[in-house]
């Protein structure tokens, strides 16, 4: 199966967009590796755009991870429009809010748990290749 796969395009933890990659590998529940992407805006160069996988989405939450991650703990980002949190998985507390505010905090920790061991399981699939 091919097709397209969407990774957002980001500059200085903000997301800029969304840019749809095509791949020619079967699509599974974690996303395949792109190559690394180097783009300019306005004829400035923009870092290396790295990989996120999108793992879940729950509602309006997206939850992935950036593959230079590897040499950390295990933990997923939550993104929501411009807003983008971190949680550590083992065990899950919060490393970053990104701007939401402590309500919706508890609602991704929520989200977090309900599906740990899927997370889990996807972080071991990707980072022990």
């Amino acid at each position: 199966m091919r097709g397209f796969v969407e990774h957002p395009l980001v500059f200085k933890d903000r997301v800029l967009g969304v840019v749809a990659l095509f791949t020619r590998v079967p699509l599974g529940p974690v996303s395949p590796k792109p190559r690394r992407l180097v783009l300019s805006l306005g004829g400035k160069r923009l870092r290396r755009v790295e990989q996120m996988p999108t793992v879940l989405r729950d509602g309006p939450y997206r939850l992935f991870f950036y593959a230079a991650d590897r040499e950390e703990p295990p933990h997923i980002h939550v993104e929501r429009e411009d807003k983008i949190a971190k949680i550590w998985l083992e065990p899950i507390r919060l490393q970053r809010s990104g701007g939401f505010n402590r309500s919706e905090l508890g609602r991704i920790q929520k989200v977090v748990s309900e599906h740990h061991a899927e997370l889990m399981e996807a972080w071991h699939g990707y980072f022990d290749r």
